[in-house]
This record gives C-alpha cells, structure tokens and sequence, in this order.
C-alpha cells in the first residue's frame, strides 16, 4: 500500500511531457494568420475621428468649428497653417455673407485674421497619394493650373539640412479643394469647410475663432459667434 502511494505521488508531481515538434508546427499555422490579421490592423488604423465641434449662435445663424479636424493631405499641414473646419447653418430669414475678412483667431490675447487657401505657402517633402501629383496651383499665380511639384534644383541644405528629396510647394489640391468657399449661405442652407490661419505653435492662453455676420443685401452686422477652440 505504501508503495503504491509513493507511486501515485509521484505521477501527479510528474512534468508534462513536451509538445511533439508536430504540434508546435501546428500551433504555427493556426496562430499565423491571426497574427497577420493583427499586424494590418495596427497598420490600418489611422488618426482618430475628428473632435466634436464647439457651436455659437448669433441672431439665427449657427457657426461650428473645431480645431484637429484636418485630414486631408499634407498631413502636417499645421506647420505651415493652422485650419480650423467651420460649418455655417442659417435659420434665419436673411442670406448670410461669407468672407474670409469676417474669420479671425483670438489666441493670446492677438487678433489673427484668416488667410485665403492660395496664400497657405510652403513646401513639403512627404510624397502625396498617388491620384494628386500634376492637379494644384502653383505658387506663382492663384488662378494657374501647372503642376505643383516643384522640378529642378532643390532647396539649399542650410535651410533644412534634414530634408532631402523631391519637394511639394503648398498650397495642395486639399488646401484648396477643402477649403471654405465664399459666397452666400441663403435661408435653410448651410455650407462648411476649413478656413486657415497662420500657424501658432503653443499660444498662451485660450484660443477662440470669432465669426463676424453680416447681411449679405444689406451689408448690417448680423451678429458675432465666438467659438471656444482647443488645439491639437
């Protein structure tokens, strides 16, 4: 009896015997594409939705607007601008002007006016996605339709010393294409877009985007929306 106690023992205290090399190569193959999966995923995933806009209203117009809405391509657009999406809904019985001259930023404590999407300048170096390089602006003339791709000698290394390859000049096809288009908002209409600053880095204090409404038979102020902004 004492013998077969030992023996009983001493077989739950036993190792489990290892997996055959069978079973890990079949360990492999299942786990494969669950990790294959896993890998495009991470990849796939992009920047997060935009953030939900801040509202105003001033007489029976409502302005939106949020800041880290921009998704369009350079994706480092904030270098050279800060674009700030804006949506403009008129439930009022009079049409509504949109002008860039009635935007400006308040971030501290300086009036920053808006600037018009063809005088967002720069130049970037990332490549765009394949279906935008020959369509744009070109630096030169607003209303020219050459392509943007800047050829020829590159910029000189004591500018950036850290950028090499084939430059892109600003404003691109997104700048444009996005951007908030002049006109009239009519009654019941609505229109949206980005409108662009220059860029501020870190201002100190608050940011706010104040929006001038004005009458657009009459030329009388409507009224003034100011948004609160939280920059990205």
């Amino acid at each position: 009896m004492l013998s077969y106690g030992l023996c009983a023992r001493e077989s739950r205290l036993a190792p489990s015997p290892a997996p055959s090399v069978q079973a890990l190569d079949f360990m492999r193959y299942r786990l494969a594409p669950l990790a294959v999966l896993l890998l495009l995923a991470g990849c796939a995933a992009g920047p997060g939705p935009p953030p939900a806009p801040a509202a105003a209203t001033a007489g029976e117009v409502e302005v939106a607007a949020s800041a880290g809405a921009w998704r369009g391509w350079p994706a480092e657009l904030s270098r050279f601008a800060t674009p700030i999406h804006v949506r403009v809904v008129n439930r009022g019985v009079a049409p509504v002007r949109l002008s860039h001259d009635d935007f400006a930023l308040i971030a501290g404590g300086r009036r920053i006016p808006a600037v018009l999407p063809y005088e967002v300048r720069g130049v970037v170096y990332a490549p765009p996605p394949g279906a935008l390089p020959s369509a744009g602006f070109s630096l030169d003339d607003p209303l020219a339709t050459r392509d943007w791709v800047l050829h020829g000698t590159p910029a000189a290394a004591e500018a950036d010393p850290a950028r090499v390859g084939e430059q892109f000049a600003l404003p691109s096809p997104d700048v444009l294409d996005h951007a908030l288009a002049e006109g009239v908002v009519q009654p019941g209409d609505r229109a949206s877009g980005f409108v662009y600053f220059e860029p501020l880095g870190a201002p100190a204090g608050p940011t706010e985007l104040s929006v001038r409404l004005v009458d657009a038979r009459s030329g009388q102020i409507i009224g003034r929306a100011v948004i609160p902004l939280t920059l990205p």
